[in-house]
């Protein structure tokens, strides 16, 4: 600890963290995730120890991340649903081709999915475009 810096009540440390609850700053406490010290029946947090948890919470993986396989299956089930479309003439099935994916992923796919067709369409040969396609998709893996 720097000379300078005090220890952190939980009000200042849940106000330090972007106005965190001090629920949710407790259950940060009380998982291990942010180390505090308990003097008498205080709490404090010492700043070093808030800098460390903003750091790992900045350093660590998303959980956003995409695997290279998912990848490959989102990018399948759109050209499932271009052919549904662009080759079936099957609205329907385009749908269900997409299907199970959450609400706002669901809703990006049927915007690709609907780009994807009509740029298909476009192309005067859109079964060997579709089939194009999902050939690039295979040689990306």
């Amino acid at each position: 600890m720097q000379a300078d810096e005090r220890p952190l009540t939980r009000n200042e440390a849940a106000h330090a963290l972007g106005g965190l609850s001090l629920g949710t700053l407790d259950k940060l406490i009380s998982s291990g995730e942010l180390v505090a010290t308990r003097i008498g029946r205080r709490v404090v947090i010492q700043p070093q120890h808030l800098r460390e948890f903003l750091e790992r919470k900045v350093n660590a993986p998303s959980t956003h991340d995409v695997s290279r396989h998912e990848q490959t299956h989102a990018a399948l089930r759109v050209l499932a649903g271009v052919k549904a479309v662009v080759v079936d003439d099957d609205p329907d099935a385009m749908l269900q081709a997409l299907r199970g994916s959450a609400r706002e992923v669901s809703l990006r796919l049927a915007e690709a999915t609907s780009l994807l067709a009509h740029l298909c369409r476009l192309s005067g040969q859109p079964e060997a475009t579709l089939a194009g396609l999902v050939e690039a998709v295979h040689r990306a893996v």
